[in-house]
């Protein structure tokens, strides 16, 4: 199987310190972020967060532990701990721009699983599209936009 690399951005007109809070919240996502079914911080310190997900998606579960070191309002880099791949690296990036910030994430993955592989890979581009767009939404119902 091949490792896979996907890269997407999303404009959004909120602070920066704003938008990397709500996704340093992995306590939360189970409460908007599609196919998440629970969410939580299993340990933690200043700079590195370690957080469990459990998703569920076309009747597979699968749970996902990661280690994300926090770099204070520009990125979150993860590396996974526990989860259905053989390798899988990603950040998430925070950038100022304007009166808002420009947020980006970017994974590099490779299933354990070649039926994980078959039945998810052709939909992992939508799949971070729709995580984004979920951050988006939540952002929105939130925070209040610069000025």
């Amino acid at each position: 199987m091949k490792t896979k690399h996907i890269s997407n951005s999303v404009l959004l007109p909120y602070q920066r310190d704003q938008v990397y809070d709500l996704v340093a919240d992995i306590d939360s996502y189970q409460e908007f972020l599609p196919w998440c079914e629970t969410s939580r911080i299993i340990d933690s310190n200043p700079s590195v967060v370690v957080g469990e997900v459990r998703v569920g998606m076309s009747g597979v579960q699968e749970l996902l532990v990661t280690r994300n070191t926090m770099e204070p309002h520009q990125r979150i880099g993860l590396e996974l701990l526990q989860g259905p791949f053989s390798q899988f690296q990603g950040e998430w990036l925070f950038a100022e721009l304007g009166s808002g910030c420009k947020v980006t994430l970017d994974l590099t993955y490779q299933f354990k699983s070649l039926v994980l592989h078959l039945l998810i890979s052709r939909l992992s581009e939508m799949i971070v599209n729709r995580i984004l767009y979920a951050f988006s939404d939540r952002a929105s119902a939130q925070l209040t936009p610069c000025m």
